[in-house]
């Protein structure tokens, strides 16, 4: 299996960093040569770079460090633009695995089936509600960000997360949505993990996180209601975006919308 590209968004909690990071390297059997690991710190203020620089040369290991808490999706975006890997991860710093075969388990599909955009982890939250939260159901519409994979070429030509997203929430079920419209399949495997839900979210303030939930969800609902009404695409639609950088990652998006 070629290399694979491992983007971590983190912001404090270095704790959990550090057990997610570990979960993987123990994990990975032979994971040199096999994976790289890119953190994207948002201005944390806790130990979380000593934290990363007790790891050294032995871990394929990059860390880019932004001023400001850019929120989730600017960072993989980032992420993506400097990755190596033949294959790109999005993971939770929340996320600790406790599978030895997860590399293979969710790399395989995509290596199996071109028609296969995205892989998820089953018993995450994969079902829209028709107001476009998310729950587990046994209705297939989406891949949970916590832990997914993708080819890492394929995400630069079509893009990631929308920046129209930031700084958290609905980026995850907007990709999937996207990449399904343009006649891709997604997919969930079967890996044994904990994830200790909301780990970053919960320290913020009520208030604002019930702001940006607010804002996104009209975003998400005014590109996706017709789907969510009908479950089902009115259309197929195959538009390139232009670039990946972090204003035009989904330079696609009101061409979508005139098409529509």
């Amino acid at each position: 299996m070629s290399l694979a590209t491992i983007s971590i968004a983190v912001h404090n909690k270095a704790e959990l960093t550090k057990l997610c990071i570990d979960s993987i390297l123990a994990h990975t059997p032979h994971h040199e040569g096999a994976i790289e690991i890119i953190v994207g710190d948002n201005a944390s203020t806790d130990n979380t770079q000593e934290t990363l620089a007790k790891y050294g040369d032995d871990v394929n290991l990059r860390v880019f460090r932004y001023g400001v808490n850019t929120g989730f999706g600017f960072p993989h975006n980032e992420a993506l633009l400097n990755a190596e890997g033949e294959y790109f991860i999005v993971l939770n710093n929340d996320v600790v695995i406790n599978d030895d075969g997860w590399l293979d388990k969710i790399l395989i599909p995509l290596d199996d089936d071109d028609s296969v955009a995205i892989v998820g982890l089953k018993n995450t939250p994969c079902s829209l509600r028709p107001d476009g939260t998310g729950f587990l159901g046994k209705e297939v519409d989406y891949v949970e960000g916590s832990c997914f994979a993708g080819r890492t070429a394929l995400f630069r030509e079509f893009g990631l997360f929308c920046p129209q997203y930031e700084p958290f929430w609905f980026e995850d079920s907007d990709a999937s949505m996207r990449y399904r419209q343009m006649g891709y399949r997604i997919e969930h495997v079967d890996i044994s993990f904990e994830h200790r839900h909301s780990s970053t979210l919960n320290t913020m303030s009520p208030e604002y996180r019930q702001n940006v939930f607010i804002r996104n969800a009209n975003v998400f609902m005014g590109r996706w209601k017709g789907y969510l009404r009908n479950k089902v695409f009115s259309n197929k639609i195959l538009v390139k975006a232009n670039s990946l950088g972090a204003g035009d990652v989904l330079a696609m998006t009101p061409v979508i919308e005139e098409l529509r």
